[in-house]
Protein backbone atom coordinates (compact mmCIF):
# COMPACT_ATOMS: atom_id res chain seq x y z
CA UNK A 1 0.00 0.00 0.00
CA UNK A 2 2.75 2.78 0.68
CA UNK A 3 3.70 2.54 -3.21
CA UNK A 4 -0.08 3.54 -3.96
CA UNK A 5 0.01 5.70 -1.53
CA UNK A 6 3.34 7.80 -2.35
CA UNK A 7 1.92 7.75 -5.84
CA UNK A 8 -1.50 9.14 -5.55
CA UNK A 9 0.69 11.66 -3.34
CA UNK A 10 2.99 12.47 -6.42
CA UNK A 11 -0.40 12.39 -8.86
CA UNK A 12 -1.84 15.23 -5.77
CA UNK A 13 1.21 17.23 -5.89
CA UNK A 14 1.39 17.25 -9.62
CA UNK A 15 -2.32 18.16 -9.68
CA UNK A 16 -1.50 20.80 -7.06
CA UNK A 17 1.06 22.10 -9.47
CA UNK A 18 -1.16 21.90 -12.44
CA UNK A 19 -3.68 23.81 -10.94
CA UNK A 20 -1.14 26.65 -9.75
CA UNK A 21 -0.02 27.03 -13.26
CA UNK A 22 -3.47 27.26 -14.51
CA UNK A 23 -4.25 29.99 -11.97
CA UNK A 24 -1.42 31.91 -13.05
CA UNK A 25 -2.20 31.52 -16.66
CA UNK A 26 -6.01 32.70 -15.88
CA UNK A 27 -4.06 35.38 -14.15
CA UNK A 28 -2.66 36.44 -17.60
CA UNK A 29 -5.53 35.81 -19.35
CA UNK A 30 -7.38 38.40 -17.30
CA UNK A 31 -4.73 41.05 -17.28
CA UNK A 32 -4.59 40.31 -21.38
CA UNK A 33 -8.71 40.98 -21.09
CA UNK A 34 -8.49 44.52 -19.14
CA UNK A 35 -5.84 45.44 -21.38
CA UNK A 36 -8.23 44.82 -24.21
CA UNK A 37 -11.10 46.17 -22.35
CA UNK A 38 -9.10 49.70 -22.28
CA UNK A 39 -8.25 49.71 -25.41
CA UNK A 40 -11.51 49.36 -27.31
CA UNK A 41 -12.34 52.05 -24.38
CA UNK A 42 -10.10 54.27 -25.89
CA UNK A 43 -10.95 53.22 -29.27
CA UNK A 44 -14.38 54.19 -28.92
CA UNK A 45 -13.39 57.31 -27.19
CA UNK A 46 -11.57 58.12 -30.73
CA UNK A 47 -14.65 56.85 -32.87
CA UNK A 48 -16.79 59.43 -30.05
CA UNK A 49 -14.32 62.66 -30.96
CA UNK A 50 -14.15 62.06 -34.64
CA UNK A 51 -17.76 62.01 -35.15
CA UNK A 52 -18.35 65.01 -33.64
CA UNK A 53 -15.67 66.53 -35.18
CA UNK A 54 -17.48 65.15 -38.69
CA UNK A 55 -20.58 66.58 -36.99
CA UNK A 56 -18.45 69.92 -37.04
CA UNK A 57 -17.45 69.86 -40.31
CA UNK A 58 -20.62 69.14 -41.70
CA UNK A 59 -21.77 71.87 -40.49
CA UNK A 60 -19.22 74.02 -41.73
CA UNK A 61 -19.59 72.59 -44.71
CA UNK A 62 -23.64 73.71 -44.93
CA UNK A 63 -22.85 77.04 -44.07
CA UNK A 64 -20.22 77.56 -47.13
CA UNK A 65 -22.99 76.16 -49.19
CA UNK A 66 -25.20 78.59 -48.02
CA UNK A 67 -23.10 81.31 -47.95
CA UNK A 68 -22.48 80.43 -51.85
CA UNK A 69 -25.86 80.08 -52.86
CA UNK A 70 -26.45 83.67 -51.29
CA UNK A 71 -23.44 84.71 -53.39
CA UNK A 72 -24.73 83.01 -56.83
CA UNK A 73 -28.28 84.36 -55.90
CA UNK A 74 -26.12 88.47 -55.81
CA UNK A 75 -24.26 87.38 -58.84
CA UNK A 76 -28.06 86.60 -60.68
CA UNK A 77 -29.20 89.81 -59.19
CA UNK A 78 -26.19 92.18 -60.07
CA UNK A 79 -26.06 90.80 -63.60
CA UNK A 80 -29.65 91.50 -63.87
CA UNK A 81 -29.14 94.99 -62.87
CA UNK A 82 -26.39 95.32 -65.02
CA UNK A 83 -28.64 94.23 -68.10
CA UNK A 84 -31.05 96.69 -66.89
CA UNK A 85 -27.99 99.51 -66.57
CA UNK A 86 -27.11 98.43 -70.12
CA UNK A 87 -30.38 98.97 -71.46
CA UNK A 88 -31.32 102.43 -70.01
CA UNK A 89 -27.76 103.95 -71.06
CA UNK A 90 -28.54 102.08 -74.78
CA UNK A 91 -32.34 104.19 -74.50
CA UNK A 92 -30.31 106.76 -73.62
CA UNK A 93 -27.59 106.84 -75.80
CA UNK A 94 -30.40 106.50 -78.31
CA UNK A 95 -32.66 109.59 -76.90
CA UNK A 96 -29.44 112.16 -77.01
CA UNK A 97 -28.98 111.29 -80.96
CA UNK A 98 -32.06 113.09 -81.70
CA UNK A 99 -31.00 116.19 -80.42
CA UNK A 100 -28.66 118.12 -82.93
CA UNK A 101 -26.14 120.66 -81.47
CA UNK A 102 -24.16 123.13 -83.86
CA UNK A 103 -25.96 124.84 -86.60
CA UNK A 104 -26.02 128.05 -86.17
CA UNK A 105 -28.41 126.80 -82.85
CA UNK A 106 -27.12 126.95 -79.87
CA UNK A 107 -28.43 124.91 -77.31
CA UNK A 108 -29.73 126.76 -73.76
CA UNK A 109 -27.30 126.95 -71.07
CA UNK A 110 -27.43 124.40 -68.10
CA UNK A 111 -26.93 126.25 -64.95
CA UNK A 112 -24.02 124.14 -62.61
CA UNK A 113 -24.95 123.60 -59.66
CA UNK A 114 -22.86 125.77 -57.31
CA UNK A 115 -19.46 124.86 -56.35
CA UNK A 116 -18.61 125.27 -52.39
CA UNK A 117 -15.82 126.14 -51.07
CA UNK A 118 -14.44 126.57 -47.69
CA UNK A 119 -14.00 129.99 -46.47
CA UNK A 120 -10.19 130.91 -46.64
CA UNK A 121 -8.72 130.69 -43.39
CA UNK A 122 -7.66 133.75 -41.51
CA UNK A 123 -3.52 133.98 -40.60
CA UNK A 124 -2.58 133.15 -37.14
CA UNK A 125 -2.37 135.93 -34.33
CA UNK A 126 0.88 136.91 -33.65
CA UNK A 127 2.87 135.57 -30.80
CA UNK A 128 6.17 136.07 -28.93
CA UNK A 129 7.51 135.64 -25.84
CA UNK A 130 5.34 133.69 -23.17
CA UNK A 131 2.39 133.69 -26.06
CA UNK A 132 1.50 137.01 -25.10
CA UNK A 133 -0.62 138.61 -28.30
CA UNK A 134 1.54 141.30 -30.07
CA UNK A 135 -0.77 144.88 -30.19
CA UNK A 136 -1.24 146.31 -33.05
CA UNK A 137 0.85 149.29 -33.93
CA UNK A 138 -1.86 152.10 -34.13
CA UNK A 139 -3.80 150.33 -31.12
CA UNK A 140 -5.09 152.22 -27.86
CA UNK A 141 -3.25 149.85 -26.16
CA UNK A 142 0.34 150.30 -26.84
CA UNK A 143 -0.05 152.78 -24.11
CA UNK A 144 0.29 150.13 -21.17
Amino acid sequence: MPIRITASTAQVEHGVTLVGESGEVLRQIVGRVGGVSALVAGISESAERQSAMLAEVAATVSELDRMTQQNAAMVEESTAASRTLASVAQQLSGQMQRFTIGQGTRPAAIAAPPVHRPAPKAAPLPVSGNLALKPAPDSDWAEF
